[in-house]
């Protein structure tokens, strides 16, 4: 029997009066998790699961009336799309919640974390309990009798030195396929895409290079070792770049 997953774009979108979420880098949150929730809906359903929206446009939906679409649905489970933000722009990285009432959340909760952070490369800032979350009193959505989670895709305040800059505002088909990708992982559910690789993030300059791997491209563009295309385009892949670091902190390039 597929499962059944209901998909909760936070916020109700950019038209005056609604509640438009965090804003940052001339995007509005509720615009992006909707983005990234449409999207999520097609990688499911190709991997064979049964979705449902709370939302499909601009929105006014209570976090209550979302709960109830859920139950009334029969969801197996519940996943929340959010972005962070913080009056701070190097704030940054991905961060996943479950309810502190329901610690059997934590599995599904872990699932998709690893299976994002793997994806995309953002800095890792764990998987907490809801009331860790910066909003007081817990995360109400999270606390209902289904399987819930709720995601923080990035900060959308975050300097554009930061991989959250570069996915929030072109990447969403790739988070999308992270969080579908962790969701099939917690359930077994495995599937052939033909498409694998289409949506695979490069990396073209060192600005545009993870923390954890912007002193090792350094290196390498300085001795020659990584010259681009001739357009200044380094055109590295993740997998390419932990390569690279795993290769320099054996010394291969001290010689």
């Amino acid at each position: 029997m597929p499962k059944r997953i209901f998909i909760s774009a936070g916020h109700e979108g950019s038209v005056a009066g609604m509640d438009g979420g965090a804003r940052g880098n001339g995007l509005v949150e509720a615009d992006v998790n909707l983005s990234v929730a449409l999207l999520l809906e097609k990688q499911l359903q190709r991997l064979g699961f049964v979705t449902m929206q709370a939302r499909t446009t601009n929105t006014r939906i209570s976090a209550a009336m979302r709960l109830r679409m859920a139950e009334n649905f029969n969801a197996d489970m519940l996943i929340d799309v959010h972005c962070n933000a913080f009056d701070i722009n190097t704030a940054n990285g991905y961060e996943t919640f479950f309810a502190a009432t329901k610690p059997q959340d934590r599995a599904m909760a872990a699932a998709v974390h690893n299976a994002y952070i793997g994806a995309t490369g953002l800095r890792d800032r764990g998987v907490k309990l809801d009331t860790a979350s910066q909003h007081s009193g817990g995360l109400a959505i999270l606390r209902s009798p289904i399987p819930s989670v709720l995601v923080e895709l990035g900060f959308i305040t975050a300097s554009p030195t930061f991989l959250d800059f570069t996915f929030l505002q072109h990447r969403h088909n790739c988070m999308a396929k992270a969080l579908a990708q962790g969701i099939a992982d917690f359930y077994g559910v495995t599937a052939e895409d033909e498409n694998k690789g289409d949506d695979e993030m490069r990396f073209n300059s060192i600005e545009e290079m993870p923390d954890w791997a912007r002193p090792t491209i350094e290196k390498l563009v300085h001795k020659g070792f990584l010259r681009g295309d001739g357009n200044g385009n380094l055109d590295l892949s993740l997998d390419m770049i932990r390569i690279f670091v795993v290769h320099d902190m054996a010394g291969v390039y001290d010689g």
